[in-house]
């Protein structure tokens, strides 16, 4: 949801958490919109996709969680798709969606996959020489659909 800066103010206001909190914590926090009134005084929010604001929406490690809070709690967190390993507990997260009953696939018995996840930061010298990570990811994906193309049996293989 998108807030007016009266919206903002009440929100915080309510959670008894400052705005730079929240700031931190709500990617969507500081965009605007041209359909919301800036009227001081007068809160008024918008719907608007989250992941039309903030990009895609994946759950979150609950080892992770229950790591940092002390809690094991189901969490959604806005993160692209080539950062969804988490490396520490060998986990690809999912894609946030009411219906979804799974939130990861275990990747324990993948090594590589995580390995690739831990190189991934080597990404940033194409960055740095004008890619960006989505065209790095694609062509990168591009790649390993040719290859599974081209294995033999590959259909009769199975999760």
């Amino acid at each position: 949801m998108l807030l007016n800066t009266a919206g903002r103010q009440l929100l915080a206001g309510m959670c008894g958490v400052g705005e730079a909190v929240l700031a931190r914590a709500l990617p969507s926090w500081a965009e605007e919109d041209a359909k919301l009134p800036a009227e001081v005084g007068d809160p008024v929010g918008l719907w608007r996709s989250a992941d039309a604001v903030a990009g895609p929406v994946t759950f979150g490690c609950r080892l992770c969680t229950a790591r940092r809070t002390g809690t094991a709690l189901r969490v959604v967190w806005y993160a692209p798709r080539w950062e969804r390993v988490c490396v520490r507990h060998g986990r690809w997260l999912l894609d946030a969606d009411a219906n979804q009953p799974l939130e990861h696939l275990d990747l324990r018995g993948l090594p590589e996959v995580v390995a690739a996840q831990r190189r991934w930061a080597s990404v940033g010298r194409a960055v740095r020489a004008g890619a960006e990570p989505e065209r790095v990811f694609v062509l990168a994906r591009a790649v390993v659909a040719r290859w599974w193309e081209q294995a033999y049996g590959w259909e009769r293989e199975t999760v």
